[in-house]
């Protein structure tokens, strides 16, 4: 019996996890963070990417994700529901209308990132 169990672990792996897309469609990075944490990472002018969520695949979560200009202009927000399988683009339009209502200038565009 106990070699029976031994071998239905095998192969089973860790399961699938939640997650969403992000895509930045404006001219500066963003930084992107949970509720008021900290920010998880940064995501550069054109690029998109992956998001891990709690749970597994199927699941939602309560979270407002913020994405965030590197002199503190809230650009745009998503939730306070995020669930496995959606997609989030962050807008130059968007991103525009924060800085006019936080009433700053936009810098000089960021450099994109070089391997």
């Amino acid at each position: 019996m106990l070699g029976l169990l031994a071998l239905a672990g095998c192969g089973l792996g860790d399961p699938p996890k939640a997650g969403m897309s992000i895509a930045n469609d404006t001219d500066e990075a963003l930084a992107i963070s949970v509720e008021t944490g900290p920010p998880v990472y940064t995501i550069y002018p054109g690029e998109s990417g992956p998001f891990g969520l709690p749970g597994i695949p199927g699941d939602c979560t309560e979270w407002t994700l913020h994405a965030t200009t590197a002199d503190g202009v809230v650009a745009a927000q998503v939730g306070p529901r995020v669930c496995d399988g959606d997609s989030w683009t962050i807008t130059q339009v968007e991103l525009d209308q924060a800085r006019d209502d936080a009433g700053l200038e936009a810098p000089d565009p960021t450099p994109a990132p070089t391997s």
